[in-house]
């Protein structure tokens, strides 16, 4: 909502979408949002010193506090690269320390940062929610990313997050279906460098990896398998053609599947995107008309 300010035309009203960059205001939203999620639980033994907190923390490990602060050391030791002895003796002085590191990050470090707290909070929940709540601040502050799962990516992919969702959300025989679609995208949301030749080579495999599992044999070519798969399952031959192409194209296209000839067509960020969203539908797809034919995956 703009201010009265605004409205009057007296103070600019800045809607830019923040591409390779984060505004001050939007910087200051994504650290409270932090503060509110995570410091509120740590300020409650604010006093105590360094060395009880250590030991607060190992005693009650599973507790609501003891989470906080193994969030807290995480980002001081494994997220700014800190020693624990660098840390300030009270646990309430840590929130001055790790804000003057955070004001300092770059853009693209901000969002690692907000990555990161999530990651290592054993709160499911609570990091689900602080995503959300992310994605809320991104919104409102026309950034051109947001939360697509665990990881911070371009706006593009959230208008189809469900289906890349679904497909990296699947669990013990389906993992590795999952793995491949979660590295690609991460290879597609690299914000230092992107790797959009083995993004595309990812997504193709998380197709040969579902196929290969509803023909039953690890050993066949995304060809075979795809044939199998869709005799199996008795599809349209015209979907199989149609990932066919797709397979072709990455067998085709530069730098995918093969060394990088010279006079080869480099694949950018809208290839990549297509084909992480078209496999991630395809995969989706082909797992519930697999579990509707009653196939164990």
């Amino acid at each position: 909502m703009t201010s009265f300010s605004e409205r009057l035309g007296i103070e600019p009203v800045d809607r830019t979408i923040q591409i390779e960059g984060v505004n001050k205001k939007l910087k200051t939203d994504l650290w409270n949002a932090f503060a509110e999620f995570y410091w509120s639980g740590a300020r409650i033994h604010s006093k105590i010193n360094l060395y009880d907190a250590y030991k607060e923390f190992h005693q009650n490990y599973e507790t609501d506090y003891g989470n906080y602060l193994f969030v807290v050391f995480e980002l001081w030791t494994n997220f700014f690269m800190n020693a624990v002895d660098d840390g300030p003796l009270k646990v309430g002085d840590w929130s001055k320390k790790i804000y003057k590191l955070y004001d300092n990050l770059e853009w693209n470090e901000v969002f690692d940062f907000i990555e990161f707290i999530p990651r290592h909070d054993r709160d499911l929940e609570r990091g689900k929610e602080f995503r959300d709540y992310c994605n809320v601040i991104l919104d409102r502050g026309f950034s051109a990313y947001r939360f697509v799962g665990d990881i911070v990516a371009p706006i593009t992919f959230e208008q189809n997050s469900k289906e890349i969702e679904m497909a990296m959300g699947y669990s013990e025989a389906l993992q590795p279906v999952s793995n491949h679609v979660e590295r690609a995208l991460k290879f597609t949301s690299d914000r230092k460098s992107p790797d959009f030749a083995n993004s595309i080579k990812e997504s193709i495999s998380a197709v040969e990896a579902i196929c290969r599992r509803i023909a039953g044999r690890e050993d066949l070519t995304l060809g075979n398998a795809l044939i199998k798969a869709m005799d199996i399952l008795d599809l349209d031959p015209n979907l199989a053609e149609s990932i066919k192409k797709a397979y072709k194209y990455t067998c085709n296209s530069g730098g995918i599947r093969h060394a990088e000839k010279e006079g080869d067509n480099i694949p950018e960020f809208e290839d990549a995107q297509f084909m992480l969203v078209f496999c991630s539908s395809i995969v989706n797809y082909l797992t519930e008309k697999a579990r509707k034919a009653g196939i164990e995956l």
